[in-house]
């Protein structure tokens, strides 16, 4: 947590990237990386910890950014004291960051293997797909889909 605080979430993210580089990954998030604020349902609250914002975000560059073959989110118990199931909607949204983020950088190397860049809807079927990418593209383009940039090993 002192790298991120001291470095900033996109910092950590981009050397863990570079890091890990071009092989296979596994991303494993222990969900006790979060403040107890946002996730107090875990084995081990870890007071000061991250915000959920950056987790997602985290979870999702990482996923968009790495050749990733496996994930997991560990900790989360979400009956515990004081928790209100707080801690299993936090939980559940990061686990959607990663699957967004692994759609993104399916999409990215679909693009790339029909010569397609950002933008250019070039398919012939008028399919649904068609449909899904433009929506996608707009998002990107409009800077609400955080797919690039880099990821998080974070440790307590």
């Amino acid at each position: 947590m002192h790298d991120v605080a001291a470095l900033s979430i996109e910092e950590v993210v981009g050397r863990a990237i570079g890091t890990v580089g071009s092989g296979p990954v596994f991303l494993s998030i222990d969900i006790d990386v979060l403040d107890p604020s946002v996730a107090p349902g875990t084995g081990t609250p870890e007071p000061g910890g991250m915000s959920a914002a950056d987790l997602m975000w985290a979870a999702r560059t990482l996923a968009a950014e790495l050749d990733l073959v496996g994930a997991e989110l560990v900790e989360v118990i979400p009956t515990a004291v004081g928790s209100a199931d707080i801690t299993a909607l936090v939980a559940d949204r990061v686990v959607r960051e990663v699957l967004t983020g692994t759609r993104c950088a399916v999409r990215r190397a679909a693009d790339e293997r029909a010569g397609r860049r950002p933008g250019d809807l070039r398919d012939n079927r008028g399919s649904r797909q068609e449909d899904d990418a433009r929506s996608l593209y707009r998002l990107e383009a409009r800077g609400l889909l955080n797919c690039p940039i880099v990821g998080v090993a974070v440790d307590n």
